[in-house]
């Protein structure tokens, strides 16, 4: 799987003391999935907005996120052709603390609650068999719902020199997912007037994530961000990279 993609967005903070920041985001994405088992291929296209705050007391932090987003989905496996749109809409919660470690290093432990639900719609497959007859399905459950809690750890690094300040970051966390949504087809052969079952199988409770990241700040103005990421579970692992570029007027 292979995804990029931009974002932009504005935030400002609150307060006197700049305690609480808050902003709004837009991000647009685009995929390619393909399988190495059965030479699948699906193309995803997603536009994503949000809305996020952060606010800070003494050690303490608190972020939240809340989004909406609209995609359209292509896909094709040998005669199989699949056309649907989806969308998404959830937030996300995360609560921690910050330990200092010495001069340049810090601890933060914390934990978070997700939850996100995926609707799919306008849904086009179609099959064509050895003897020409076509076949067709539908998803029973148009809704996918995820709602996940869990928690990490992060190390922290701040390291000042003349030019610039260096923040590496190391962290691990993992999630468990509470409900158990998956996604049932009915079909039927084209004309044939019987329809049938195709169960789905479970999906994964449990997933984990390893983090790797560098911030470099210079004079307060100019923000470079590099973040690699390894996430994993039963079935699946994604290994992703994003670069982001700040500038404060």
């Amino acid at each position: 799987m292979q995804t990029h993609g931009y974002s932009i967005g504005w935030n400002t903070t609150l307060g006197e003391e700049q305690e609480i920041t808050t902003g709004i985001f837009y991000t647009a994405a685009q995929g390619d999935i393909h399988s190495k088992d059965d030479n699948s291929q699906l193309d995803t296209k997603d536009h994503i907005v949000g809305i996020n705050t952060s606010w800070y007391e003494d050690n303490f932090f608190f972020h939240g996120q809340l989004q909406y987003a609209r995609g359209e989905n292509h896909g094709n496996q040998d005669q199989h052709k699949l056309r649907y749109d989806n969308q998404h809409r959830g937030f996300s919660l995360t609560a921690g603390y910050t330990y200092a470690l010495g001069q340049h290093w810090q601890w933060q432990p914390w934990a978070s609650f997700n939850r996100y639900s995926i609707e799919t719609d306008n849904i086009h497959s179609q099959t064509r068999l050895p003897l020409n007859t076509p076949f067709w399905n539908q998803p029973i459950n148009k809704k996918y719902r995820i709602k996940e809690a869990g928690g990490g750890l992060r190390l922290i690094g701040n390291l000042n020199t003349d030019a610039l300040l260096f923040k590496p970051e190391i962290g691990i966390q993992g999630f468990h997912n509470f409900k158990d949504d998956p996604i049932d087809v009915v079909a039927s052969f084209d004309k044939a007037g019987t329809l049938f079952m195709i169960d789905a199988t479970s999906t994964d409770h449990r997933r984990y994530q390893f983090d790797l990241g560098l911030a470099l700040e210079k004079a307060n103005q100019t923000f470079l961000t590099l973040k690699y990421a390894h996430q994993w579970s039963d079935n699946f692992k994604v290994d992703g990279f994003i670069a982001i570029m700040r500038y404060e007027f």
